[in-house]
């Protein structure tokens, strides 16, 4: 709660992928980032899996991704939920999250 970055990644930065498998729970609320991903960041891909949670509120970044930004691919599958609430991109896109390479929600 309540984590700020300078760059990217409120909650957190990931240089590689994010794999959030076998009901596993990540919550991150009232975090901020400078730039992008105000509730995370990654480089790789995102992969939420096997009725995993990721849970984001009241997370804020000053250009994109004020949810998360992930800069390659983003999977959620197998009755998994992201919830974001209460996020907002200041002066970019992606209010709630922003992909740079696909999204498949299945």
């Amino acid at each position: 709660q309540k984590a700020t970055a300078q760059e990217f990644g409120g909650g957190f930065h990931a240089f590689d992928e994010v794999v959030i498998d076998e009901m596993s729970s990540v919550s991150i609320s009232s975090s901020r980032s400078e730039k992008a991903g105000g509730g995370f960041h990654t480089d790789g891909r995102l992969q939420v899996t096997n009725s995993s949670v990721v849970s984001l509120q009241n997370v804020t970044a000053q250009t994109t991704g004020a949810g998360f930004n992930a800069l390659g691919e983003v999977e959620i599958a197998g009755h998994s939920t992201v919830n974001i609430s209460n996020s907002q991109a200041e002066t970019g896109d992606g209010g709630g999250f922003r992909i740079g390479k696909g999204l498949k929600v299945s």
